[in-house]
C-alpha cells in the first residue's frame, strides 16, 4: 500500500516542470504561423525547416517533462 501511496505522490518540483511546460506550448502557439508556407524558394523553405526542428525538439521537450511528472 505504501508503494502505490508513494508512486501517486505529487514530486517537490512539479509547479516549476509545469510552468516549464506552459511556457514551451505558450511559445510554441505563438511561433505556429511560422511553419505555414509561404514561398517555394529554397531559402524560405530552409529557414521553415529550421522553425520546424526547433518546434520539434520542442515539444520532445514537453513530452519528457510531461513523462517524468
Amino acid at each position: 500500500m505504501t508503494a502505490k501511496f508513494v508512486k501517486f505522490q505529487r514530486p517537490a518540483d512539479f509547479d516549476g516542470k509545469l510552468a516549464h511546460v506552459k511556457h514551451l506550448l505558450e511559445d510554441i502557439e505563438e511561433r505556429l504561423n511560422c511553419l505555414e508556407i509561404a514561398s517555394s524558394e529554397p531559402d524560405d523553405i530552409q529557414n521553415q525547416l529550421d522553425q520546424c526542428m526547433v518546434t520539434g525538439q520542442k515539444l520532445s521537450v514537453c513530452v519528457c517533462i510531461y513523462v517524468c511528472l
